[in-house]
C-alpha cells in the first residue's frame, strides 16, 4: 500500500515538473528574443552611424526586425497556448490517475469497507452473512487473536464446528501464551473440537481439557468435559466425580441439568453407590410458577429463593421470564453464603420476586408469589401462585 502512494505521489510531482519546467523554457526564449531584438537595434545604430548604410536603409532594417520579432512572437505564443492544453492534459490525467489510484488503495487498506459495515450497523441493515463476512475480511487482514475468536464464536453459533475449530486454532496462534483470556479460548476450542467430531471424544479434545485444567481445576465446561472423556475410557467413577465438581463449580443450570444427568448415568452403568462416591445433592425443592393474575414481562429478572428461620436465602436462582415457565430447582449446592444452605433445614418458605432487569439491587424487587412449609427433601413439584 505505502508503495502506491509513493508511486501516485511521484507521479504527480512529475507533472508539476513538467509544468513548471516548460513554463521556464518559454520564459528564458522570450527573454532571448527581447535581448536579441535591443543587440540588433543598437547594431543598426552603430552601422548609420559609421556611414555604411543611410537612414532609409536603417529605417528598413528596424521595420524588418520588429515584423521578425512580432513573428517569433506569434510563434511562440501558439507553441505555448499548445504546450498549456498539453500540461493542462497532463495535470488532469494525472490527478484522475491519483484519486482512482488513492480510492483503490483505500479500499485495499479497507476503510471503506468498514465504513460500509459501520453505516449498516448504525442503520439496522446488516445481516448475519454480513457480519459473517466482515468477521472473516477483519481476520484476514488483521490476523490478530481477538479477530480470529470473534470469527470463531460467528462460526459457532452458525454452527459450523469445523471452520471454529480452525479460528479458535489461529486466535490461539495469535495470543501471547501469558495471556489471561488463553484458557477461556482454550474451553471453547474444547467444545467446537468435540462438536466437530460429532459430539465424539477425540485426543486433540482430551489434550486441550487437560491443559486447561492443569491451569485452572475448578473451571466447569472443562471438568463437565473431562467427564465425557473418562466417561467414554469406561472410568465411570472418575466421570462422576469430574461432573461433581462441575456441578460445585457451574453457574449455569441447564449445563448443571445435563450434568446431573450424566451423574445418574454413570452411577447406573458404573453401579457406584453414594456410599462409594457420596451424592453431590442431598436437598432439593422442585418448583413451578403458576401466574394467577397478569403475565411474566419479559424484561424483567426473578429471583426465587428459599428461606429458613431468617430472612437471609439459603438457596437461591436468578431466572428469566422464560425459564419461569418450566421446573425450577433449588438445592443445598445454590446457597447464597458458605454455612447456611438447604441442608440444615427439613422445611422452608419459597419466595419469588420481581425486578427490572438494570437493577443494581434484585434483592430490593417486589415479592410477587410465596408459599411456606415446603420439605426439603421431596421429589413433588410445587406450585407458586405469583400475582404480577
Amino acid at each position: 500500500m505505502i508503495i502506491g502512494w509513493i508511486i501516485m505521489a511521484c507521479l504527480l510531482l512529475a507533472s508539476l515538473y513538467y509544468v513548471v519546467s516548460h513554463l521556464t523554457q518559454r520564459k528564458n526564449q522570450h527573454q532571448f528574443m527581447a535581448q536579441f531584438v535591443r543587440l540588433r537595434s543598437a547594431e543598426i545604430e552603430q552601422e548609420l552611424e559609421s556611414g555604411r548604410i543611410d537612414n532609409d536603409e536603417a529605417q528598413q532594417l528596424k521595420e524588418d526586425l520588429l515584423a521578425e520579432a512580432q513573428t517569433e512572437q506569434q510563434l511562440q505564443l501558439k507553441s505555448l497556448q499548445e504546450s498549456i492544453g498539453s500540461a493542462r492534459n497532463i495535470i488532469l490525467v494525472a490527478l484522475g490517475i491519483v484519486v482512482l489510484g488513492s480510492m483503490t488503495v483505500y479500499y485495499q487498506m479497507g476503510y471503506t469497507r468498514e465504513i460500509l459495515f459501520t453505516d449498516k450497523l448504525a442503520n439496522q441493515t446488516a445481516t448475519n452473512d454480513d457480519i459473517s463476512a466482515f468477521l472473516q475480511y477483519r481476520s484476514q487482514r488483521y490476523g490478530r487473536a481477538e479477530d480470529w475468536y470473534f470469527e470463531a464464536k460467528d462460526y459457532m453459533a452458525r454452527g459450523e464446528y469445523v471452520a471454529a475449530v480452525a479460528a479458535y486454532k489461529q486466535s490461539l496462534d495469535s495470543l501471547d501464551d501469558e495471556s489471561e483470556e488463553r484458557v477461556d479460548i482454550q474451553v471453547e476450542y474444547a467444545q467446537a473440537i468435540f462438536y466437530a467430531n460429532n459430539n465424539q471424544v477425540s485426543p486433540r479434545m482430551t489434550q486441550v481439557v487437560d491443559d486447561v485444567l492443569r491451569v485452572r481445576p475448578d473451571q466447569p465446561v472443562a471438568l463437565g468435559l473431562k467427564g465425557v472423556s473418562l466417561f467414554d475410557q469406561g472410568d465411570y467413577k472418575g466421570a462422576l466425580i469430574a461432573w461433581q465438581n462441575a456441578v460445585i463449580h457451574g453457574k449455569n443450570p441447564q449445563e448443571r441439568a445435563a450434568l446431573m444427568a450424566g451423574i445418574r448415568k454413570a452411577r447406573e452403568v458404573g453401579n457406584i453407590s453414594e456410599e462409594d462416591v457420596p451424592a453431590l445433592i442431598s436437598h432439593r425443592i422442585r418448583l413451578q410458577i403458576d401466574v394467577v393474575s397478569g403475565s411474566l414481562d419479559p424484561h424483567s429478572v426473578y429471583l426465587v429463593y428459599a428461606r429458613g428461620s431468617s430472612p437471609m436465602p439459603v438457596a437461591i436462582q436468578r431466572v428469566t421470564s422464560q425459564q419461569l415457565s418450566g421446573v425450577i430447582e433449588l438445592t443445598n449446592l445454590d446457597n447464597l453464603m458458605p454455612g447456611a444452605s438447604l441442608a440444615q433445614f427439613d422445611q422452608v418458605d419459597v419466595v419469588v420476586k420481581q425486578s427490572p432487569a438494570n437493577a443494581s439491587d434484585l434483592t430490593q424487587g417486589k415479592i410477587i408469589g410465596q408459599i411456606s412449609g415446603v420439605p426439603t427433601q421431596d421429589e413433588q413439584i410445587f406450585q407458586v401462585p405469583v400475582s404480577m
